[in-house]
């Protein structure tokens, strides 16, 4: 659900991002997003915690190693916001908390997005990329 005023996507960091066990065998990332309906408001509308599915955890390892802790995160976040506007859209979203799970199909998504990182210049050194400039 879309609200009629708009909605902003506020990201809230719980110390490191990463993932920590939910007790019920599945792990969630530390990081959670809220959507509120205008941004100077605190009270949000939706709560929303990603979950890693099974499937996905060997692939997320590879991912966060890859891309190192950071990048990884960044490529994440990016494909998260995303993800919550697609769902505000399809009204996906009914009650105040929602736990969507990502799968390995996603995370695939997310390596698509690390991977269309453009520039001119592009060096990769063993595990490294990285955009240069021309002096």
């Amino acid at each position: 659900m879309i609200p009629p005023a708009g909605y902003t996507i506020r990201h809230s960091r719980d110390g490191n991002f990463g993932l920590w066990p939910a007790g019920d065998g599945t792990s969630h990332f530390r990081d959670h997003f809220t959507v509120h309906e205008n941004a100077d408001r605190n009270f949000y509308l939706f709560k929303i915690v990603f979950s890693l599915s099974s499937d996905a955890v060997f692939m997320q390892d590879r991912l966060s190693r890859q891309y190192w802790g950071a990048w990884f995160e960044e490529f994440f976040l990016t494909w998260a916001v995303e993800r919550i506007e697609r769902g505000l859209r399809e009204n996906e979203f009914t009650e105040a908390f929602h736990i969507l799970s990502v799968r390995e199909e996603e995370l695939r998504l997310v390596e698509q997005i690390a991977a269309e990182k453009e520039c001119d210049y592009q060096i990769i050194e063993g595990r490294d990329f990285y955009c240069t400039a021309d002096t």
